[in-house]
């Protein structure tokens, strides 16, 4: 109608009335202005649908389809109702854009992106309609090769590393909703929209997506510093960075060259990232400074990945690569499938590694929960766990190499010298550097032994712990915490030589909450408890390095979900659990470091968890 030129203003305003009306209380909405067309035709009823939008639908986002080979900034970067540009880049190729008037960008999507990107005022940006998969080049002439995976690929990530705030895909069949029976279809489309739906490059679009978020997602700049030679149409090199970490697409799989100086680090860890598959491969270590030559595995497209490479993590005392992989341990109810693992680039955007790598096989009634793991300086990662929920005068425990095959597993009698001892939840392991041993904690009821307080005698906890080398000889059981009360889930952090935290829950029934005690050494005393900083009916405390702070996940058990809390002195307290994505079903374990390789090693073995792995 508009095209027609059969709308007059008036009538434009009445429409974006009726429309917002209907649609205003829907969540799910972004209002899409014009239509595949200049706005310069017809401008002032595209701008009256704009701003008649925007009064009667303050809450929803507005934007403008322009037509191919534009973007919506060229007519209305100014107008207030315009939320974020919208571009489309278009279905030729470079030698088929040849249009009069047009910016001749042919396949260089991320120039538009780009030209936008520092217009005022700022504004959001994407390519809304690059090229499809399965259309011919051009659109119209169906004897023309059909755009692909990767070149779909080429598009979204070019766009994006470009400074676009996301990407749209695109594919012939499901465009038109394809079915056998149609009599016609557009562009040449051939294949069932329901098969077409599975094309290479709508799964592929994912893998763009979890690169983002694995790490500060916020803070990313387009910045080609990073490239010494950024080359021309299928050779170019984009890149992006965040303040630790950068991001550089490689389309022709060609040797480049970078300088990784922008990250301000002494090293830098690389990995290569596929985006065809979304599988890590790790590269190594290099200095930061000075320029670095990459050459990518294939003449593919990759992504090469830097990360500001980290202090080695305080609780391991390990050397070897560099430790920029958060690991997350975990069970799920009823707890008796066993170990589970989450990621992290960035310590609070968390990835599902399934389960499960181990299954309980001591105790009563075998189960795992508050899976707890540390490395020690032979590298061999040691695992302990609540294998009962009473009866068990003891933990489990088992060891690894490879966080894929284990030992034996071993049932620990930490509490046999205690015959009235009721349980042994929580078991929480911290390795020592100085000491070169490991410090083991839990909570354990022994009835009558402390006074009652509020809670049951059967239910009125303290700490205890003790030391071990080699998982063979154990030094005897001590009282490990008795700060007046029930407390379990404890977590012992090192913030500096002689200076620990104890983060733990106190269970009493008017709190269930999380607090912190301070000692100058990880077995204690521990003194000065503090206030509680989260919400009633938390538990299972976990603490992460990140940057100059801490994190501080925890279970908010009965909401079932988790939260998180930011802290640079364990003293005041920042709840950011608006921040963090951590998969449902997730319950409480450690979070550890570890390095691409080991991650990537995961992510392979994860890939068989539903067969039978040999361990």
């Amino acid at each position: 109608m508009v095209k027609g030129a059969k709308t007059t203003v008036a009538q434009a305003a009445a429409y974006a009335r009726f429309l917002a009306g209907r649609y205003k209380d829907r969540s799910n909405i972004i209002w899409m202005n014009g239509g595949d067309i200049k706005g310069s035709d017809y401008h002032e009823v595209w701008n009256t649908i704009g701003s008649t939008l925007r009064a009667e639908d303050p809450g929803h986002l507005i934007t403008f389809h322009p037509r191919g080979r534009t973007s919506s900034s060229f007519w209305f970067q100014q107008q207030s109702w315009l939320d974020f540009n919208s571009i489309q880049s278009g279905h030729r190729t470079y030698e088929q854009d040849t249009s009069a008037g047009d910016p001749h960008y042919g396949e260089d999507n991320w120039r538009y992106v780009q030209a936008d990107y520092v217009k005022q005022p700022v504004r959001p940006v994407l390519d809304a309609e690059p090229s499809y998969e399965g259309i011919p080049h051009g659109l119209h002439d169906t004897t023309q090769p059909r755009w692909t995976d990767k070149d779909v690929r080429r598009y979204a990530y070019w766009s994006v590393f470009a400074g676009a705030c996301g990407f749209t895909y695109g594919d012939n069949s499901v465009m038109q909703m394809l079915r056998p029976t149609d009599k016609s279809s557009s562009y040449g489309a051939r294949e069932p929209w329901y098969q077409a739906i599975n094309d290479p490059g709508a799964g592929q679009m994912i893998h763009l997506k979890e690169l983002l978020l694995s790490r500060p997602y916020f803070e990313r700049v387009p910045d080609g510093s990073l490239v010494v030679s950024r080359g021309q149409r299928y050779q170019r090199l984009l890149a992006t960075r965040g303040q630790q970490y950068a991001f550089i697409y490689n389309y022709a799989g060609q040797s480049m060259k970078v300088n990784p100086a922008a990250l301000g680090a002494a090293t830098v860890t690389a990995s290569w990232f596929d985006p065809r598959n979304g599988k890590w491969s790790a590269i190594g270590v290099f200095p930061g400074k000075g320029v670095l030559t990459f050459r990518p595995p294939t003449t593919e497209d990759w992504v090469l990945v830097l990360d500001a490479a980290p202090a080695a993590d305080a609780g391991s005392g390990t050397a070897g690569p560099a430790k920029n992989v958060y690991l997350f341990t975990s069970f799920r109810e009823p707890a008796t499938d066993g170990l589970y693992f989450l990621y992290s680039h960035d310590g609070l955007h968390w990835t599902d590694l399934g389960g499960s790598w181990l299954h309980p096989a001591v105790g009563e009634k075998p189960v795992m929960r508050d899976p707890s793991m540390a490395q020690g300086t032979d590298g061999v990662w040691r695992l302990v766990w609540t294998s009962g929920w009473n009866g068990d005068k003891g933990f489990g425990y088992a060891s690894s190499k490879d966080l894929v095959h284990w030992s034996e597993q071993q049932l620990i009698p930490v509490m046999q010298q205690e015959p009235d001892a009721f349980n042994v939840w929580a078991p929480e392991i911290f390795y020592d550097k100085d000491s070169s041993r490991f410090v083991i904690c839990w909570a354990t009821t022994i009835p009558y032994r402390f006074p009652k307080g509020m809670e049951d005698e059967k239910n009125n906890h303290r700490l205890y712990y003790t030391t071990t080398r080699d998982f063979v000889h154990f030094a005897p059981t001590r009282l490990f915490f008795d700060p007046g009360y029930s407390v379990i889930d404890a977590t012992i952090v090192q913030r500096g030589p002689k200076d620990f935290v104890l983060v733990f829950k106190d269970n009493t029934r008017l709190q269930r909450n999380i607090k912190v005690a301070y000692g100058s050494s990880p077995t204690g005393p521990w003194h000065d408890d503090s206030a509680p900083f989260t919400p009633e009916y938390t538990e299972g405390p976990t603490v992460a390095k990140a940057g100059s702070g801490w994190l501080i996940y925890y279970d908010r058990y009965r909401e079932k979900k988790y939260g998180a809390m930011r802290t640079a002195n364990f003293k005041n307290f920042t709840d950011i659990t608006d921040q963090v994505i951590v998969p449902v079903g997730h319950k409480h374990g450690t979070i550890v470091m570890t390095d691409d390789a080991t991650l990537e090693r995961l992510k392979q073995a994860s890939l068989t968890l539903s067969k039978t792995i040999d361990r």
